[in-house]
């Protein structure tokens, strides 16, 4: 079987902020509308696997099939992950329908889809020994380790009811508010929104933030200040206050890497591609999204991502299955 790894690259860098105000504003609650809804909905097959990380955390996979009428291809089926960004989960994916959707057109090409969902978020929020409620070394994890010794751990909490209620009731298509709320999205993001479906906020502010650890945030901005991609630093002080990251060995990925990104981008700039394309081995395919105001959630939720991106994503992965 061969493999690509296919990069819509999605990690945020600063949303402490949006994790504040969920902390402060009360119990879980999405739209009662989660991802088994909204997949079933359509008339897709879904089913939910548990799968139990080496630190003991059980982390919840999606996987989701067409319709049986839509299926293309033979007996075997070759399988996509697709992964959210940072304080997401794997409904991010699911929010507009089968016509707009990633997943669901990799679905109906014949593709068994998986969406994963990360260590403390809504759906992989259980540990076999650790209380995520109640023990601060549940959270003690970092973006890529398997198992991290940090003492100073915090909690990003998973999304509020009152958060949502606040955003729907500000941020509603029509309101006069509903540009401040693109301006303090889009400030992180790419400031042009005009692949953005501005009717879609109040139902994105119901299914994020989905909550995460600042340990893993933390590992993030130190990769972002050192320029550097490793695992998360510790000071040795028993040896001279040494740095005890280590580098990743990006030789070691062998597979075909296909890599998508955008000049609207804030949060993942060209300049940020290029030194990895030129790390990585196996870069088959290095493609620049065909619109300048291409911004970062765009990869998720532009009104024209199907053109501008999805089928030839879904090309380039059909020639290396």
């Amino acid at each position: 079987m061969k493999y690509l790894c296919v990069f819509l690259i999605l990690t945020k860098r600063d949303c402490l902020g949006l994790g504040f105000w969920e902390f402060i504003f009360g119990p879980p609650l999405g739209d009662g509308f989660d991802v088994v809804n909204m997949v079933t909905n359509y008339g897709y097959r879904l089913t939910q696997h548990e799968v139990t990380s080496e630190t003991g955390h059980i982390l919840i996979l999606h996987k989701i099939k067409a319709k049986r009428k839509n299926v293309t291809g033979g007996t075997y089926t070759p399988a996509v992950l697709i992964q959210h960004g940072l304080l997401g989960a794997s409904d991010n994916w699911l929010l507009r329908g089968p016509e707009k959707d990633l997943p669901y057109m990799l679905a109906d090409a014949g593709y068994d889809v998986w969406l994963g969902n990360m260590r403390g978020n809504v759906y992989s929020r259980r540990h076999i020994r650790l209380d995520p409620d109640s023990s601060s070394s549940y959270w003690d994890y970092g973006l890529l380790q398997r198992s991290v010794l940090s003492r100073n751990i915090h909690e990003v909490l998973p999304r509020r009811k009152y958060f949502s209620k606040v955003i729907d009731y500000l941020c509603h298509d029509g309101s006069f508010m509903q540009k401040l709320c693109l301006m303090l999205v889009l400030n992180f993001v790419g400031v042009d929104y005009e692949q953005f479906n501005t009717t879609l906020i109040p139902r994105i502010a119901r299914h994020y933030p989905a909550g995460t650890s600042l340990s893993l945030i933390s590992n993030l901005y130190q990769l972002y200040t050192t320029g550097t991609f490793s695992s998360r630093s510790f000071k040795n002080f028993s040896e001279n206050n040494n740095d005890t990251s280590l580098a990743y060995n990006f030789s070691a990925v062998i597979h075909p890497i296909s890599i998508h990104f955008s000049e609207g981008d804030y949060l993942v700039t060209e300049e940020d591609i290029n030194p990895l394309s030129e790390k990585l081995p196996n870069v088959v395919n290095k493609t620049k999204v065909p619109f300048p105001a291409f911004n970062h959630l765009d990869f998720m939720w532009a009104i024209d991502a199907k053109n501008l991106l999805y089928t030839e994503l879904i090309s380039i992965i059909n020639k290396y299955v």
